[in-house]
């Protein structure tokens, strides 16, 4: 559906921009800049792909490991724990 796809291409552009321009006065300044360019450059992707890519892309995620989504769904917990623990000592400083 070209829509979820503009939608979500969207999202994960304004996601990376928020967390680029946010990541100032954070401790691991370096790691949300990475991942907010990660981001933009995924949604640029997802944005300027054509439908056989991503039906490729697609077939090659859905034939990987169920442990692997596991995994990725723990990192991305790991990761919201400490963006949420970096604004939360970042606003006590202030």
């Amino acid at each position: 559906n070209p829509l979820r796809r503009y939608v979500l291409g969207q999202g994960m552009l304004l996601a990376g921009v928020l967390l680029i321009l946010g990541r100032h006065g954070l401790g691991t300044e370096w790691l949300w800049l990475g991942l907010g360019a990660i981001s933009i450059a995924k949604g640029t992707l997802l944005l300027a792909s054509g439908q056989p890519f991503l039906d490729r892309l697609m077939g090659w995620w859905r034939r990987q490991p169920v442990w692997l989504f596991r995994a990725v769904g723990v990192l991305m917990i790991g990761l919201a724990t400490l963006l949420a623990v970096s604004v939360a000592r970042s606003a006590r400083s202030l």
